[in-house]
């Protein structure tokens, strides 16, 4: 991840002619955690495709102009509640689950089958 990091802040470095603190301000660090908290901090791609998202968003509500920072901020708000691992994360979870789900399932059925042969042999 450090690697991905010093990419990024290489290509910024490189279009800017001189690098100032008021460049980093309180609101990019800020949008750093949103890209992860909405991408998801346990896979690589989480933080990338919450930042595709989060920076398309804007555009996508450039329709409401004056109120589309409130549309952002409810979006925001709403993966978090549905995806409160991330979107990324929690759909990779919610495939494991479902995979592990269906294992238990499947065992269960054929203990409780292994059950019904082993009473009616005790039966006999």
């Amino acid at each position: 991840m450090n690697k991905f990091i010093t990419i990024l802040l290489l290509i910024v470095f490189n279009f800017s002619s001189f690098v100032l603190a008021e460049n980093f301000s309180f609101h990019l660090a800020l949008l750093s955690i949103f890209y992860v908290a909405v991408g998801g901090m346990y896979t690589f791609y989480g933080p990338i495709i919450g930042a595709a998202l989060l920076t398309l968003l804007p555009e996508l509500f450039r329709f409401a102009s004056d109120f589309r920072m409130i549309l952002y901020g409810v979006v925001v708000i709403a993966v978090v509640i549905v995806f409160p691992r991330g979107i990324v994360d929690d759909i990779i979870y919610r495939i494991e689950n479902k995979k592990d789900f269906k294992r238990k399932q499947r065992l269960e059925s054929k203990n409780s089958n292994n059950r019904r042969n082993y009473q009616k042999r005790g039966s006999d």
